[in-house]
């Protein structure tokens, strides 16, 4: 079941508007209080605000996103003075009763809105942003881990996932200078490639083409521009026809034209030789490519890896605070509240960090009237518990109480004095 404020309603300003609506009832309009931002700065009553029935008005709109909390906070004092044998007022009796109805719902409203409770799904316990501190180191399986305990307790797991991380940091840094190192052989295996394929090429035409491979200029070629091994051979075999048919005494130069046809022909083999070896150079440096490219994707998974491993250890790195009570010379630290022991289901968090009973928000000698049952010892029986209520006695004289038996506690009067 949600928890519900009795008497205090929160709003955001958005720049305009100046009137706010509480639903909850007051004795006197300056029990209402305001106050606005996160630090919670309280406004000034009549001079920042006024409250006309159950509505606050602003002199100046709360800025466009300004927290504003209006709530009750009803003077401690007694309203209403009681004496013997004064005349008794049931609006007198009503304004007392109400009152003090008042004050236990603010009382109820203040342990919910600075205390740890189950405020406002009823269900889960909520810290409102505050630390709880002085915790104990967990022992079953469902206890809260302490940040004492994760930075000591089994070797230091905080500093050990330190460790991972700085580790994951370093291969996945190696992995990305394997990638950048993979990636460049590869660039350099292309380019070894390209030139491997141009030199095949260059050699094929300096074999076999019918035009200059380089189209430059060739004093002793028949057409003025360099020309390929196989257009001497071709040139070569021709003259040696020409000189076998014209006549037989030119055998000397036969003999010639053909050694220089052999010696072309030799040179055409050679060629082809190294066309071949280029276009081996070539497939070699391809296969070269290949693997680089094969090893970069190799270094390109270990750099994925290692950054899902870094971010696995630093997920894990996770620590918690205590919470420490106040004393009456230092602050105390917010943080996860002590364990409450058996008995103490109606006791409250005190800023001491124990728990103490719910009477201690009683003021005592207050005497109010009661319809129920009690204990043979003159203590009420809570009828939730079915346990007595030590914070309350019957008035009988006993346990410090007036004997108010068979008596009325009149108010005071103009006749009579206030006791």
């Amino acid at each position: 079941m949600a928890q519900d404020l009795k008497a205090s309603v929160s709003f955001i300003g958005d720049g305009n508007t100046t009137k706010f609506y509480f639903g909850f009832d007051y004795i006197n309009k300056q029990f209402i209080k305001v106050s606005v931002g996160t630090d919670g700065t309280l406004l000034s009553y009549p001079t920042d605000y006024t409250v006309n029935d159950k509505e606050v008005e602003f002199v100046k709109a709360p800025a466009n996103g300004t927290p504003i909390r209006i709530y009750r906070q009803t003077n401690t004092s007694r309203i209403i003075e009681w004496s013997d044998g004064a005349f008794i007022k049931a609006l007198q009796m009503t304004l007392e009763n109400v009152q003090q109805l008042h004050l236990i719902e603010e009382s109820q409203d203040y342990v919910i809105i600075n205390g740890m409770s189950k405020y406002p799904d009823g269900v889960n316990f909520n810290a409102l942003g505050a630390r709880v501190i002085n915790v104990a180191d967990p022992k079953e399986p469902q206890d809260a881990v302490t940040k004492h305990y994760m930075e000591t307790v089994q070797g230091g797991f905080v500093s050990q996932n330190t460790a991972l991380v700085e580790q994951a940091t370093t291969q996945a840094t190696n992995a990305k200078n394997s990638a950048s190192s993979a990636a460049t052989s590869a660039s350099q295996s292309a380019s070894s490639a390209s030139a491997s394929e141009t030199s095949n090429q260059s050699a094929k035409k300096w074999a076999e083409s019918t035009d200059s491979p380089d189209n430059q200029a060739d004093t002793d070629s028949t057409t003025g521009k360099t020309q390929s091994s196989r257009s001497w051979a071709l040139y070569s075999k021709t003259k040696a026809q020409e000189a076998i048919t014209a006549t037989s005494t030119m055998d000397e130069k036969v003999a010639v034209a053909i050694e220089q046809a052999s010696n072309a022909a030799k040179n055409a083999e050679n060629s082809r030789i190294n066309a071949e070896n280029s276009s081996v150079s070539a497939e070699k440096a391809l296969l070269a490519e290949n693997n680089a490219g094969a090893y970069a994707n190799a270094a390109q998974i270990s750099e994925v890896n290692a950054a899902e491993s870094a971010k696995q250890a630093a997920e894990s790195a996770v620590v918690s605070n205590a919470f420490t009570g106040a004393t009456a010379t230092q602050d105390g630290l917010a943080g996860i509240v002590p364990k409450p022991l058996a008995g103490q289901q109606t006791s409250f968090l005190a800023g001491s960090g124990t728990w103490e009973p719910i009477y201690l928000l009683v003021t005592t000698g207050m005497i109010v009237a009661f319809k129920g049952k009690l204990d043979t010892n003159g203590f009420p029986i809570i009828p939730s518990l079915n346990t007595p209520n030590f914070a309350w006695h019957v008035c009988d004289g006993t346990n410090g109480t007036p004997d108010l038996r068979d008596k009325f506690i009149p108010g005071t009067s103009y006749i009579m004095m206030i006791g």
